[in-house]
């Protein structure tokens, strides 16, 4: 893995925690029940929300830096 590859992915972790860490302050239970939730119409604390982003803008910046514009199957032609 480059050094780029890893940076990025070591990133992921730490906004995954804190993400995990957001839901447990805010009352839920676990990430799970946040999105649980949710999907029944509640609206999560800007503190969740945020986590949330963080977590996904971790994991987006990862994989596109690994996959490429045309995501991991698009990269291998299929």
């Amino acid at each position: 893995m480059s050094r780029c590859l890893k940076t990025l992915y070591d990133a992921i972790k730490p906004a995954s925690d804190a993400f995990d860490a957001a839901c447990v302050a805010c009352g839920y239970a676990d990430r799970w029940d946040a999105y649980r939730r949710q999907d029944n119409g509640d609206r999560w604390p800007e503190s969740v929300a945020l986590a949330c982003d963080a977590e996904t803008k971790a994991l987006h910046a990862y994989y596109s830096a690994r996959d490429g514009d045309k995501g991991f199957l698009g990269s291998r032609g299929l």
